[in-house]
């Protein structure tokens, strides 16, 4: 509120009717008994409270990020070892096996095979924690402050009038 906006207790009664003179005045604000005439002094008082606003979204988002990963594998392989050996057997077999096939033998390895598969690993939400946290409010107030104006001297704030 600017200094220049008027609220109901820093309204001045301008209604044609009023009577100025102190000790007749009948504005809402003034108090007339038998000990003087009195008035009702008024302050602003600070109330603050908080409301909920929305400050920006979350969303959760997925991106791809590349590893290298390097496996140590083990891997055979067959290899041809010929053995020699003495032969213990008469020489019409030795001459028996000059005209058979010759044998064969088939070779092995293990060969590296790679694949990747898709697993689930974890489950992520959003949740939404409240923080407490304190800040400080500051504001001007206004009051309003009680003079006594005397005719034949200038106004005082303490009250009282030389006389």
């Amino acid at each position: 509120m600017s200094d220049d906006t008027m609220t109901n207790t820093d309204a001045v009664n301008t209604d044609a009717t009023t009577n100025t003179d102190a000790t007749t005045n009948t504005d809402a604000t003034t108090n007339t008994d038998a000990t003087g005439v009195g008035l009702v002094r008024s302050e602003e008082r600070l109330a603050v409270t908080t409301r909920r606003v929305p400050i920006g979204r979350a969303v959760l988002r997925k991106r791809i990020v590349v590893e290298r990963r390097t496996i140590t594998v083990d891997v055979a392989h067959e290899e041809v070892v010929l053995d020699h050996e003495p032969f213990d057997g008469d020489e019409t077999d030795a001459a028996h096996g000059m005209h058979l096939a010759l044998p064969e033998v088939v070779l092995h390895e293990e060969q590296i095979v790679v694949t990747k598969r898709i697993v689930p690993v974890e489950r992520v939400r959003v949740r939404v924690d409240s923080v407490q946290e304190e800040r400080q409010v500051t504001a001007e107030l206004r009051r309003e402050q009680v003079d006594v104006v005397h005719d034949s001297e200038p106004a005082r704030t303490d009250g009282t009038i030389r006389g």
